[in-house]
C-alpha cells in the first residue's frame, strides 16, 4: 500500500494554510492536481483575485524540481463582503480550498520523494488587515503508472471542485451593450431566472458597491437583463464583459461576452 502523504501547514494570521496534493504520487506525462487550503477564524476572509475595492488576493511564488510545472489557481465562486457604505469585496470566509493543476513531463525520472514547496503570501482581513506570509511544503513520490486517490482528501477535492464556475449552458444566448454609464448583459436561457449577481473578473470594470439591476426578462423570452454601473475610476468603453455569473439557486457560471455599444447587437 502506498504510504500515507502527509500535508504540511503554516501559521497565518488568524488562520492556517495546508498544501495538498489529490493523488499519493506524481507519474511521468500525467497531471494531479495540488490545493491550498486556507482555514480561517470566524469572521476573518482572505480575497478573489479581483478583490474589489480593497484587498489583495493571496500570491503564491512555487519551487518545483525539474520536470514539474504549475498552472494557474482555480478559483471558487467568491461571497460579496460589504465593508462600508461604499466598499464591496470580494472574497472568501472560513474554509476554502484553491486548486492548481501539477503537470509532470513525460521524461521525468521516478524517484523517492519531488519536493513542492510554496511560498503564500496573503492579506487577512475583518475590521483590520493583516499581512502574513507562509512557507509551506509536501514530498511525493514519483512513479510509472497511473497515481493513486489521496483517498482521506477525495471527498473535500470534489467539492473544491463542485465550487468553481461551470461554462454557460450551451443553450443560453448572451449578450451585452454599453452606455456612458452602463452595462446591460441580456441573457436568453429558456427559463426563468428570479435573481443572479455578477462578479467581474477584472478590476476597476463596475462600481462594485453600486446595486445591480436584476430584471427576468418576458415569458415570451424567458431569462434575464442585468444592468450594472460602471467603475468610475475607467469610463473608457469596455471590449469584453469577463467575470462568474451566481444564480440564487447555487448555480455559478463562468461567462465572457462580447460589449457592443447601445442601440447595437
Amino acid at each position: 500500500m502506498p504510504m500515507a502523504v502527509r500535508a504540511a501547514s503554516a501559521a497565518i494570521p488568524h488562520g492556517k494554510v495546508t498544501l495538498l496534493a489529490e493523488h499519493r504520487s506524481i507519474s511521468p506525462g500525467q497531471q494531479t492536481t495540488l490545493a491550498l487550503r486556507f482555514q480561517l477564524e470566524e469572521g476573518w476572509h482572505i480575497y478573489w483575485q479581483n478583490p474589489g475595492d480593497s484587498g489583495q488576493p493571496p500570491r503564491v511564488r512555487w519551487q518545483l524540481p525539474a520536470g514539474l510545472t504549475v498552472g494557474e489557481i482555480q478559483w471558487p465562486v467568491p461571497r460579496r463582503i460589504q465593508t462600508a457604505a461604499n466598499i464591496v469585496d470580494y472574497g472568501y470566509y472560513g474554509t476554502v480550498l484553491l486548486l492548481v493543476p501539477l503537470h509532470a513531463a513525460p521524461d521525468l525520472t521516478a524517484r523517492s520523494n519531488a519536493n513542492i514547496g510554496a511560498e503564500v503570501n496573503v492579506v487577512v482581513c475583518r475590521e483590520v488587515c493583516l499581512t502574513g506570509k507562509a512557507q509551506v511544503s509536501l514530498a511525493l513520490p514519483v512513479r510509472a503508472g497511473s497515481p493513486v486517490v489521496n483517498q482521506p482528501l477525495r471527498s473535500e477535492f470534489e467539492r473544491a471542485r463542485q465550487a468553481l464556475p461551470q461554462p454557460v449552458p450551451a443553450s443560453w444566448r448572451l449578450r451585452a451593450t454599453q452606455s456612458r454609464d452602463t452595462v446591460v448583459l441580456y441573457g436568453e436561457t429558456g427559463e426563468p431566472i428570479p435573481q443572479g449577481f455578477f462578479f467581474p473578473w477584472e478590476e476597476s470594470q463596475i462600481e462594485n458597491a453600486a446595486a445591480q439591476n436584476w430584471d427576468s426578462a418576458s415569458s415570451r423570452s424567458p431569462g434575464f437583463r442585468l444592468t450594472l454601473r460602471k467603475s468610475a475610476r475607467s469610463r473608457a468603453p469596455l471590449a469584453r464583459l469577463r467575470g462568474v455569473l451566481a444564480l440564487e439557486n447555487g448555480r455559478a457560471y463562468w461567462l465572457e461576452v462580447p460589449v457592443a455599444a447601445e442601440g447595437r447587437n
